[in-house]
């Protein structure tokens, strides 16, 4: 069945949604570019036309092409960290594993449904001990109330895989959330960098791209937040983090 894609008339950021599910009262959406997976009452619903769908994919294209002309410059005389990508959605962990074979940083692309996490990732890790972890995928809070954690969709599976890293490689960086995940209940659980303190939606690469700023500092310096401010949009509101010092070892 073709694809149907929609807005939902009551956002602000009017972030793109496919429709997955659609009923007599609900429509279940997954974002186009944005890591969020929602039901939206159907009279909020507002389907796009084809011309409009095309105009946000060239919107994206361009974002796209600026983000990896102006990434992180690699060319240093150093030995890059490594990353474990463990994500809740596939099509979006393809997209980010991509984006690291273009900077030339080795990575591992793992799927794994959130609520599946906790018990999978702690043998994940050990075999693989990376440098660098990032922990995401979907999450959604209901704005019943920012500390009760039985608001939010994964925020608790999170936590709870970030913590099974900690019993595994402590001294790993953790970059966990998602869509308007709690951030301060994933600091923590031992995650360095975690979304999101305004509970909005995250782009698709987001998580990425603080993972390669990871891999890309030196271990002797700490990951510079002006730089993440640059290249992520609205990142004081999507992200919020300890200090922290990079992963990568400079050669002598």
């Amino acid at each position: 069945m073709e694809n149907k894609y929609c807005i939902d008339g009551k956002e602000k950021d009017k972030v793109v949604y496919i429709v997955l599910e659609d009923d007599e009262t609900k429509v279940f959406v997954k974002g186009m570019y944005y890591r969020v997976c929602r039901y939206i009452e159907k009279e909020n619903v507002i389907y796009l036309s084809n011309e409009d769908v095309q105009k946000h994919r060239r919107e994206h294209e361009s974002f796209l092409k600026k983000l990896k002309d102006n990434m992180f410059s690699l060319r240093v005389k150093g030995l890059l960290g490594t990353i474990l990508h463990i994500d809740g959605d596939r099509e979006y962990m393809e997209n980010c594993m991509s984006l690291y074979k273009e900077m030339g940083i080795h990575a591992y692309g793992v799927y794994i449904e959130e609520k599946e996490m906790p018990k999978k990732v702690g043998a994940i890790v050990k075999k693989l001990l990376p440098d660098v972890i990032v922990i995401t995928g979907h999450d959604y809070y209901n704005k019943e109330g920012l500390t009760d954690l039985a608001n939010y969709k994964n925020t608790k599976n999170f936590m709870e895989a970030c913590l099974e890293c900690r019993r595994n490689k402590l001294d790993s960086i953790i970059v966990a959330g998602a869509c308007q995940s709690n951030s301060e209940a994933l600091l923590v659980s031992g995650a360095n960098f975690a979304s999101s303190p305004k509970r909005i939606n995250i782009h698709t690469y987001d998580p990425a791209i603080i993972a390669v700023k990871a891999v890309s500092t030196s271990s002797e310096r700490y990951i510079d937040k002006n730089s993440l401010e640059r290249k992520i949009e609205n990142f004081n509101d999507a992200y919020m983090g300890i200090e922290t010092k990079g992963k990568m070892k400079i050669l002598i």
